[in-house]
């Protein structure tokens, strides 16, 4: 009986096939090991780009008012820092694209200032003194105030307005701030009574 099973066992087949299974199971385990090194790739590149340092920033409001000290310029902005990284604005400037009498596309670009512009808007405590903290995952707002003398712009057709930031990296987030509105204060401006 013994012979029978030796004789119609055939070790050649046998091995064959216990080295596909083998093969395959292999092949299963390495296609399993290069996924999970594959998300183990990906995780790692999403955490390395949330170190990155990176502001975000909006603009809420835009408004200008020319008087005997010059066109005055106050906006408010909030900076987000969505990364996990500490940064800062380390600078703001005003980029005004204006137009000369003789039709030349002219650019200003003009730094915030703390004094001279933007006491004309009530409620502008909150003033975003540069440069200024931005913690990781945290959120800054406050006004900038920028100054163009006199008559610089004056008779000027103004093209348009970018709000550039940058912050401690260099790295710079340019805001368009083409809906500058121009302010008028109704409460303080003389009223005229009918008798």
């Amino acid at each position: 009986m013994t012979g029978f099973f030796i004789g119609t066992l055939d070790f050649t087949k046998a091995i064959a096939v216990l080295s596909l299974f083998i093969s395959i199971a292999s092949l299963s385990l390495g296609l399993v090991n290069a996924y999970i090194a594959w998300q183990n790739r990906n995780l790692a590149l999403r955490q390395d780009a949330r170190k990155r340092p990176a502001l975000t920033c909006y603009l809420s409001h835009g408004f200008h008012k020319t008087d005997e000290s010059g066109r005055a310029f106050s906006l408010l902005v909030q900076v987000r820092n969505p990364s996990d990284s500490n940064n800062a604005v380390a600078d703001a400037e005003l980029v005004i694209r204006y137009l000369t009498s003789e039709r030349v596309l002219m650019t200003l670009k003009l730094p915030a200032t703390r004094d001279g512009a933007g006491g004309f808007v009530r409620g502008q405590v909150d003033v975003l003194s540069l440069p200024a903290k931005v913690p990781a995952h945290e959120i800054v707002s406050g006004w900038l105030h920028f100054l163009a003398p006199e008559d610089l712009l004056l008779g000027r057709v103004i093209d348009g307005y970018d709000l550039e930031i940058t912050d401690t990296h260099e790295a710079k987030t340019i805001i368009k701030a083409n809906l500058m509105q121009e302010y008028r204060d109704e409460v303080s401006s003389p009223q005229i009574h009918e008798d």
